[in-house]
């Protein structure tokens, strides 16, 4: 339960066998026992807490204050508390350095002190004959403690000796990589014991102010157990403290850690034997009713052979050497996890027993034994801390810092003894999911260091498999469980886009996607409409490069009339002369309004220099001449030819299940014909490079683009051309630094890749002004050659890898975005699990590949140069406009 025990108590516990039917008779022994704790306020706002027990005679003596780790505010990753906590006991006024040590240890007793996230403990365990020794020894040192400037200097150099020892504990260094990785924002992400960087930067004044405003009166807790007179004790206390005065109040700013949208991973090698690694989920603070019943999970879970984990992993299996589950409820909201060593060949198997057994308490929940096994361990741990004058004052002191009642143990066992099978399944339900999931590990040097622990791992312990099946029209089926709402999206693709048009049809994928939804036999549009507002689903053409299809959501209650309604649009649309009119009126208003923009006309000037008979030289939404001249049979043609299952995948996920009949999507999508619907050659692309091109533009900035062919989307240098193009970008881009901060040349820089079925490109772009585009233009192109001369530097990198992955992460929240991916990437060969791989693919992007892949993109001489210059009577834009390269990536068509 809480962070931490009266011999008198020992007796308690002989009791424990049958504890269900004595459950209560415990549980009012310790209430009675635990009546007598006197709490007081004393006048400085300080809590005092005395607990007699004339079982022996020792006195326990700990001064508890609300400030650890997490409240260190400007000091935040220094470790101030740990240092204090080093330095208390290093001198006051009165007493030189070593003297309160010397003086408790000549009484035969002990002094020490910890730090932890919320709190630092100043204790002491000292004969009853002498306890009012230790007593005054600690007042003076939590009043006086001055912190001298030679003194710091030594202890300076055992924390760093002890941050030392620390990294080589494996341990300790799994825990720091959990923590760090799994909190973004709230301070639990920061080590105790600090970083050594800002540690180093720490002084003897700082430890002194930072002290002196944080350790107050009004902020501590005094808990004093053993053998003693309460009145005295009350007396002694009220007078060692009377000189401790309140002080003005800093409240500490501690931020709250955002709901985690995306299960998180991180590995490190070192000079490990055996592998360690943390599979960990958020939960909530010690004050949430469902605290407990984490607790009794993670007995469950692993104490004792016959616990789950330790019988699956570690007697049956063997996969794992040591494995342990813990549940951290603090002050704020904490962690669960489960642990364990073992050999690193085993990390894929252990990871997947985690899941399935994770899983399993979700779906199938807990047997009546485990639960009443799962009380007694607790409630025989919670008895077991009032043995000593030790434990019971800590355990005294945790229910008043954590609930504000020394008695809270009473209330935690009456909490645990009500706690059923059916809560523990509802927490595992709750907060062991897959989005809220993080994975960390070490490893020893030289293991592997793709698969064994990363997106392929994440997704066996944290995402859901997709399913896939084949209809016999040659559909491939995808499906996906998603519970986290009551939503089902749907994709359903097919291979087309620019791909498949002839430059005198350039948009008729494009018009004839649009026309999917606009009627079918069985419903007119206006049907389709209003069906689909009933249910408050959305359905929508999508076409571009390589593909066209529908996609939408419906609520999961809605799935069969919904997938109906998708089969109906995909099967029997009938292109309606009118319906085709408006849906040919808003495409053409689509283009007038996207060559508005002079990025987009820049680019549109860049594909054309590019690609020139080639698809990609156009845009998707066409040209308004071949719009304006397709006829409703060009559609129906394209539409027969096209829309078949062997080319088409289907995509179903979210609040589905997988493992059910799948007879309603099979009936739908079945009747959709058989065959192909092969792409026809295409016309070479490239072929007119080296190449310029300069245009004016009634606009007052200019644009620069720099274009180089680019590889396929199935090629192996894809995941390199994506790393390259994402280290172009952002404000800390070496790009940026040099073109913006440094010359102050341009609005926005970066680079944008257009990966295809075909080799498309890869461009560098500058937003500017008249007078600097051909500056502008000369940067960009060295940047260019650099990159095709050296590669990437190492930090350009690492910076751009990390980028990616954290983008990735914020799409996986996204159901919607998961499903057109998985579709896609199904649809090109790629495999639907192409996506979930995304992170294991970057990691494995080497500098090798980087270099080779830099060279062929950007060393082949074939570049073409795109400059859109501004008409200088132009008044269609204002002076004083900015841009932002946010800006930038919304108008570039190149994604």
């Amino acid at each position: 339960m809480l962070a931490a025990g009266s011999a008198g108590a020992f007796l308690l516990l002989s009791g424990c066998t049958r504890l269900e039917s004595q459950s209560t008779d415990l549980v009012n022994r310790l209430e009675r026992q635990l009546a007598d704790v006197r709490r007081e306020v004393l006048p400085n706002g300080m809590v005092c807490l005395l607990k007699p027990d004339p079982h022996a005679p020792v006195v326990a003596i700990q001064i508890w204050v609300r400030n650890g780790s997490i409240h260190e505010d400007d000091y935040l990753g220094a470790g101030i508390s740990h240092a204090i906590e080093h330095m208390i006991f290093k001198g006051t006024a009165a007493r030189p350095p070593g003297a309160i040590a010397r003086e408790i240890s000549a009484c035969g007793g002990r002094v020490n002190a910890y730090t932890s996230l919320d709190r630092t403990v100043f204790h002491a365990a000292i004969p009853s004959r002498y306890w009012h020794i230790g007593l005054d020894a600690l007042a003076d040192a939590m009043k006086n403690a001055a912190f001298p400037a030679e003194e710091w200097k030594k202890e300076r150099n055992v924390i760093l000796h002890e941050m030392a020892m620390n990294r080589d504990n494996p341990d300790r260094m799994l825990s720091r990589l959990l923590w760090t990785t799994a909190f973004l924002v709230h301070p639990y992400r920061y080590p105790v014991i600090g970083y050594e960087r800002p540690f180093r930067s720490l002084r003897a004044d700082d430890l002194r102010s930072f002290f002196r405003r944080s350790y107050r009166p009004d902020n501590t807790i005094v808990v004093v157990s053993g053998d003693f007179n309460a009145d005295e004790a009350a007396a002694r206390v009220r007078n060692a403290f009377a000189d401790f005065h309140r002080r003005r109040i800093y409240p500490p700013r501690v931020p709250s850690e955002p709901v985690q949208a995306a299960p998180r991973q991180a590995r490190r090698h070192g000079p490990y034997r055996l592998a360690r690694v943390a599979l960990a989920f958020h939960t909530v603070a010690f004050s949430d009713p469902a605290a407990p019943a984490l607790d009794m999970l993670a007995v469950v879970a692993s104490r004792g052979r016959s616990s789950r984990l330790m019988k699956r992993l570690r007697e049956d299996t063997g996969l794992a050497h040591e494995v342990t589950a813990w549940s951290y409820t603090g002050v704020y909201p904490g962690l669960f996890a489960v642990e364990a060593v073992l050999d690193p060949t085993n990390m894929t198997a252990l990871l997947d027993e985690m899941e399935k057994e994770i899983h399993r308490w979700r779906e199938e929940g807990f047997r009546p034994e485990e639960i009443l096994r799962a009380r007694r361990a607790i409630v025989v741990d919670e008895l077991s801390r009032y043995q000593s004058v030790d434990g019971t004052a800590e355990a005294i002191a945790a229910g008043e810092f954590y609930a504000g009642d020394p008695a809270y143990s009473v209330t935690y066992i009456r909490r645990v003894m009500n706690t059923s099978a059916g809560d523990l399944r509802e927490v595992a339900r709750r907060f062991l999911v897959p989005e809220n999931s993080t994975i960390a590990s070490l490893l020893p040097e030289g293991t592997h260091k793709s698969p064994a622990v990363g997106t392929a791992c994440r997704e066996r312990s944290g995402y859901p498999k997709v399913r896939r099946e084949k209809l016999p029209n040659g559909v491939r089926l995808l499906t996906r469980e998603d519970h986290r709402l009551p939503f089902v999206y749907v994709c359903v693709a097919f291979r087309g886009g620019l791909l498949s048009e002839s430059a005198s049809q350039a948009g008729l994928c494009y018009l004839t996607s649009q026309m999917l939804v606009r009627g079918t036999r069985q419903r007119d549009a206006r049907t389709l409409a209003r069906l689909l507002d009933s249910m408050a689903a959305t359905l929508e053409p999508f076409a571009g490069a390589n593909s066209f299809g529908l996609r939408g959501r419906c609520l999961s209650r809605d799935l069969n009339a919904f997938i109906d309604l998708v089969a109906d649009c995909l099967v029997d649309p009938i292109f309606p002369p009118a319906e085709l009119e408006k849906a040919r009126r808003l495409q053409m208003a689509a283009i007038a309004e996207q060559r508005e923009r002079p990025f987009h006309m820049a680019s549109l000037h860049l594909r054309r220099l590019m690609f020139g008979e080639h698809p990609y030289a156009h845009d998707p939404l066409g040209d308004p001449a071949t719009v304006a001249k397709l006829r409703r049979e060009d559609l129906v043609d394209y539409f027969r030819y096209y829309v078949r299952g062997g080319n088409c995948v289907v995509a179903v996920f979210g609040d589905v299940r997988t493992e059910q009949p799948q007879e309603v999507f099979a009936r739908a999508f079945g009747r959709i014909p058989g065959g192909g619907g092969a792409i026809p050659p295409r016309p070479p692309a490239f072929t007119a490079l080296p190449g310029r091109c300069k245009q004016r533009f009634p606009a007052q900035q200019a644009i620069v683009l720099l274009g180089y062919p680019a590889v396929t989307v199935t090629s192996r240098m894809a995941d390199a051309a994506i790393v390259i193009q994402e280290s172009l970008n952002g404000m800390a881009s070496e790009l940026f630094e040099e073109i913006r901060e440094k010359r102050a040349l341009v609005y926005y820089a970066g680079a944008a890749l257009q990966l295809g079925l075909d080799p498309a490109l890869l461009a560098l772009y500058a937003g500017t002004d008249l007078e600097n585009a051909d500056a502008a233009a000369g940067i960009l192109r060295r940047q260019a050659q650099k990159l095709a001369r050296e590669g990437l530097s190492p930090a350009a990198v690492d910076m751009a890898k990390k980028r990616l992955v954290a983008s990735h992460h914020m799409q996986l929240q996204d159901t919607a975005e998961i499903a057109l991916h998985c579709a896609l990437d199904e649809l090109y060969g790629l495999g639907h699990d192409h996506f979930f791989r995304f992170e294991e693919r970057i990691a494995s992007v080497d500098s090798n590949l980087l270099k080779s892949t830099a060279a062929v993109i950007f060393g082949s001489g074939k570049e073409a140069s795109s400059v859109l210059l501004p008409d200088v009577g132009a008044e269609s834009r204002s002076k004083t406009q900015t841009w932002s390269s946010e800006e930038a990536d919304e108008q570039q068509p190149f994604q």
